[in-house]
């Protein structure tokens, strides 16, 4: 089931570097340039005072071209999961004795 939760990132890099780009651009097709897009992130309502910012309410991503919204497709984290080696489960796994302390 897709889902939205909510994330934390950080990024830190040396000063005597370039800042790396960090702008998020998932490609999105515009239906009104009939095109795929790298779209870009737009504000609807700017960083509510709690600081928790959702896709959907505080903002939106939108056609780089004619700004239009677009909407990113979503893949299923289970996309991203290696199932074929599930390990050992830990009730299945052998008792080891404890020692007498």
């Amino acid at each position: 089931m897709p889902q939205s939760r909510d994330r934390y990132y950080a990024a830190f890099w040396d000063k005597t570097l370039p800042a790396p780009d960090l702008e998020h651009r998932p490609e999105s097709w515009c239906a009104l340039c009939d095109t795929t897009v790298e779209a870009v992130w737009s504000w609807k309502t700017g960083v509510p005072p709690t600081g928790s910012v959702r896709y959907g309410k505080q903002y939106n991503y939108r056609c780089p071209r004619c700004r239009i919204e677009v909407f990113p497709p979503m893949t299923p984290s289970i996309e991203a999961l290696d199932l074929t080696n599930l390990g050992t489960r830990i009730g299945d796994k052998p008792h080891k004795k404890q020692r007498d302390g």
